[in-house]
């Protein structure tokens, strides 16, 4: 039940030069990133498109590749979904089965029974010019289902006056209710209520997080946050979770906008968990910046958004920051006895500290120079560079200097790493 899901907007505007080799790009990097499930926004690009297919299809063979507009003279919804996790089919639906749509299900394209899909009827300023809109597949892992559902809403547009900046609020409303209508037709048929399910996308709402304490900042970007998750979730029977704010530090606001200068959070991961005998867990949500550039830096040529990745896997105690194990007091050397229960989990611990610490790692059942990271607790995205190193076959020795609250994260995503470790952290002497 190791899984990685990402959603990124990825900017392949139907103008730009540049959409064939930006496109070579992301898929490269798509692929060094082991996803599961991506959702791409923003694919107007029928050169972008071919590109991505040609590369990705081999290893994604369920997938959406196009979604059209009902409207001649409109670009077609953007959307493409790409699946290592087999689609099932959908019943046919008068409402929601949409006759543009190229998809493929383990190689048979144009499978458009797989995917339903609602154009959005509400837009505003040049959103109009496509064809915007929520879909719907569901997909099959290790035999259990997942509902996923992914959409573009929207733009906000940051150089809109405040009355043309309400009339983007009021379109997002309009169309989340339609998103939401959607959902409740999957989930009111055959008992899918009872099955876990994926909302994901560019909501292009901000979700506001103060560094203080987490608290909302006042004004209409907060309340319109918390209307769309008040919305969402009186949909699922279980609660629908912001991976981002329910599973990451206070200290972090996860700016996904705009790549360069993140001031605002509009990508979205939302999970709604049903399974109670071995319930799926968010064990690390982070930003793409593996598809935004390099060793951690932004190619501003690639897009204006971040994206968000949210490996996944079956819950345990401490498998993410916000339930992090306390190391405590580090005036002396602190050992810790901990156990990966599953295959890919991960396990983290939560250190005030302040100073040169040195971290050891002993890992008897895996390599531990490739299961220990160390975060800073305001960017739980790239792990810290040690000052140095001293690894072996059996145990993985770093030193950090360390400011204040940090994450020590044990575990390697998307692995067979499982098993009992031992982790010390201690003053440097």
């Amino acid at each position: 039940m190791a899984l990685r899901i990402g959603t990124y907007n990825a900017r392949f505007l139907p103008h730009l030069l540049s959409n064939a080799r930006r496109a070579e790009v992301l898929a490269g990097r798509i692929l060094d990133g082991d996803y599961d499930l991506i959702l791409l926004t923003e694919v107007f690009s029928g050169r972008a498109r071919r590109v991505l297919v040609e590369q990705l299809a081999h290893e994604y063979p369920w997938n959406v590749q196009y979604i059209g507009s009902k409207r001649v003279l409109r670009e077609d919804s953007g959307l493409m979904l790409l699946s290592r996790l087999p689609f099932e089919a959908l019943p046919t639906s008068g409402e929601y089965n949409h006759r543009r749509v190229a998809a493929s299900a383990n190689g048979t394209t144009n499978d458009w029974p797989h995917v339903w899909f609602v154009e959005y009827d509400d837009c505003c300023s040049s959103d109009c010019l496509a064809g915007k809109g929520a879909g719907y597949v569901r997909v099959l892992c290790d035999g259990r289902p997942i509902n996923v559902f992914f959409t573009h809403m929207q733009a906000k547009y940051d150089y809109h006056r405040p009355a043309k900046q309400a009339r983007t609020r009021e379109v997002r409303r309009l169309q989340l209710q339609q998103l939401a209508g959607l959902v409740s037709e999957v989930l009111g048929a055959n008992g899918r209520a009872r099955e876990n399910a994926i909302v994901l996308g560019d909501f292009n709402v901000d979700g506001v997080r103060s560094t203080e304490g987490g608290s909302l900042q006042p004004g209409a970007d907060g309340d319109e946050w918390l209307s769309m998750l008040e919305h969402l979730n009186g949909l699922f029977p279980e609660e629908l979770a912001d991976v981002w704010d329910r599973h990451v530090p206070d200290s972090d606001p996860g700016h996904t906008f705009s790549a360069w200068d993140p001031h605002a959070r509009r990508d979205y991961v939302f999970l709604s968990v049903i399974d109670p005998a071995s319930p799926l867990a968010v064990h690390h949500a982070a930003l793409a910046y593996n598809l935004a550039g390099s060793n951690g830096r932004v190619d501003r040529t690639m897009s204006d958004h971040l994206g968000i990745n949210v490996d996944l896997n079956l819950h345990q105690a401490g498998c993410h920051p916000r339930d992090a194990y306390p190391v405590g007091e580090l005036t002396e050397a602190v050992t810790i006895d901990g156990r990966i229960r599953h295959p890919g989990g991960l396990q983290w611990h939560r250190a005030e500290v302040r100073g040169t610490f040195e971290v050891v790692l002993r890992f008897p059942r895996a390599n531990p120079a490739a299961a220990l990271e160390m975060y800073d607790a305001g960017d739980i995205s790239r792990p810290l560079l040690p000052t140095t190193t001293n690894g072996g076959v059996d145990v993985d020795s770093r030193r950090y200097e360390l400011a204040g609250e940090a994450f020590i994260r044990v575990g390697k995503p998307k692995s067979d790493v499982s098993g009992e470790y031992s982790l010390s952290v201690a003053p440097a002497s």
